[in-house]
């Protein structure tokens, strides 16, 4: 299938290229995605999809030593950090243990386990949080290795009042059966695309570069502790910006380290991984245009099983090291040219700089090029469809909205 070229100026920000369906067939979206009209129902092996009326389908381990109080959690208008962290609180829990994130903005039911709650409830409701325990589970099993993916439910009269139209482009994409797996808007920011910018300026130290990306953006340059304290005492931007402002004008940070210091390493990961996210985005695309999004491998890209549907399918795997980026699987002349063209460091202080930043000892990027899309059916009002762990549904809602999709975000 060849590429179909993008004209959106956001898509070619974050690497995304190419289309699977033409440009000119889009649909106006009504509203933007919310609880009333997207739901995320969390998939795990051997347990099955969580849902409001999930039913366990697994022996209970009630004598097992090391063990959680297994939740469905279901929540709305929420992300699920915050959740994770009232749950916590509500049920005076050791700890929360979660597999993974899922949209702010939908209706979403996923797995949680609590580890020693103080406060034991069978269901417990907070606002727009509900909890229902479903059974004992070994701590030891509750691992991202048992997380398969995620299902989505979408009401299709509440996104666009052109439903043939959108039954048209549905069967398209049932047809072709996969999807480019890009990572999507929601990794780079969907209003200020911006996080793979910040995670590059890192780790080539560039902290000037870095300061205005955070501080100035739309803009290149700026008086940045006069916007600061602008922006500051309307408290209009988030606590990360707030830390910056604070360490960069006050306490007069001279390098990244003082500058970061009181945000999470996992803010400055999420940064660097965004970038490599961003590079893998550049390779899907370039791939796509050489090739065709084709499902077999090529040059010394290797198969592995998807794993809901369990097909054979290529994937990218590379490995920063001290002397060099590892391409364990992919086109090696392909991959290290996009690197070239967009990292301005040496191969030795890549790897320092990301060791240094975030504490990591090594930094590994996996992901498949292309992702199946399972189960997908229209039933009467709804649509339905399930995608591996990693993927993202706003890929299969840009083939529908195209040059619209940021209205529907």
């Amino acid at each position: 299938m060849r590429c179909l070229d993008t004209s959106l100026d956001i898509d070619k920000k974050i690497g995304l290229y190419c289309y699977m369906t033409s440009e000119n067939l889009y649909l106006e979206p009504l509203e933007k995605l919310s609880h009333e009209n997207f739901v995320v129902l969390e998939y795990l092996k051997h347990l099955g999809l969580a849902s409001q009326n999930y039913q366990p389908n697994y022996m209970m381990f009630s004598s097992v030593y090391d063990k959680l109080y297994l939740y469905i959690l279901h929540k709305k208008d929420l992300d699920s950090l915050t959740a994770v962290k009232l749950m916590k609180k509500l049920f005076n829990s050791e700890k929360i243990y979660y597999l993974g994130l899922k949209d702010r903005s939908a209706d979403t039911y996923q797995f949680i386990g609590v580890y020693k709650p103080r406060n034991f409830s069978v269901y417990l409701k907070k606002d727009n949080i509900e909890t229902y325990f479903v059974g004992i589970y070994p701590k030891k099993l509750f691992s991202k290795k048992i997380l398969l993916g995620n299902c989505f439910i979408i009401t299709i009269p509440k996104l666009t009042s052109e439903e043939d139209r959108f039954r048209e482009i549905i069967e398209i994409i049932k047809k072709i059966g996969y999807l480019p797996n890009y990572y999507s808007y929601q990794r780079f920011g969907v209003r200020r695309n911006i996080t793979h910018l910040l995670g590059r300026y890192i780790i080539e130290d560039r902290i000037d570069e870095l300061v205005n990306m955070m501080i100035c953006y739309p803009h290149e340059s700026c008086d940045i502790c006069e916007k600061c304290k602008k922006r500051y005492v309307k408290k209009s931007w988030s606590w990360i910006e707030r830390i910056i402002c604070e360490n960069l004008c006050i306490k007069k940070s001279s390098n990244i380290i003082e500058l970061f210091k009181g945000v999470p390493r996992s803010i400055i990961r999420f940064y660097i991984s965004a970038f490599f996210s961003y590079l893998f985005n550049l390779y899907v695309s370039k791939r796509w245009i050489k090739y065709g999004l084709v499902v077999e491998n090529l040059d010394d890209e290797k198969l592995g099983s998807t794993y809901i549907g369990s097909k054979k399918l290529p994937y990218l795997m590379i490995n920063v090291l001290k002397d060099g980026i590892k391409i364990y699987s992919g086109i090696k002349d392909l991959f290290e040219m996009i690197v070239q063209q967009n990292l301005e460091v040496s191969y030795k202080d890549l790897y320092m700089n990301i060791k240094r930043y975030t504490g990591l000892k090594r930094f590994v990027l996996k992901r498949f090029i292309i992702s199946p899309v399972e189960n997908i059916r229209i039933d009467r009002d709804k649509l339905y469809f399930c995608l591996d762990k990693g993927g993202y549904a706003t890929n299969l809602f840009r083939e529908i909205f195209k040059k619209n999709i940021v209205k529907l975000l």
